[in-house]
């Protein structure tokens, strides 16, 4: 039997963030409203889909997004939210 494993791309900052804005259902302008940073930071980190970014920044939009800024650096995905920590602190027991 064989087992498939996950292949995963390496996804910048920017498309990261888009993912979330989706599942979250929000836009740009929405974010950073939420987020304490002017609109143009979050279009910016749309356009340039970098690893690059100003960590104050990074820290808040993750915080508004309900994730940890880890979330953005790894490239692997890994559990984000609190609850999906929680869950995985668990089951590593």
């Amino acid at each position: 039997q064989t087992c498939a494993l996950p292949i995963y791309d390496s996804m910048g900052i920017g498309s990261k963030l888009t993912k979330l804005m989706k599942e979250q259902d929000t836009n740009a302008n929405e974010l950073a409203s939420k987020a304490g940073v002017p609109p143009t930071t979050i279009y910016s980190l749309i356009r340039r889909d970098s690893n690059r970014v100003d960590i104050d920044s990074l820290i808040k939009i993750a915080r508004a997004l309900g994730v940890t800024a880890e979330y953005f650096c790894n490239e692997e995905p890994e559990p984000h939210t609190r609850a999906e920590i929680g869950r995985a602190s668990c089951r590593e027991r």
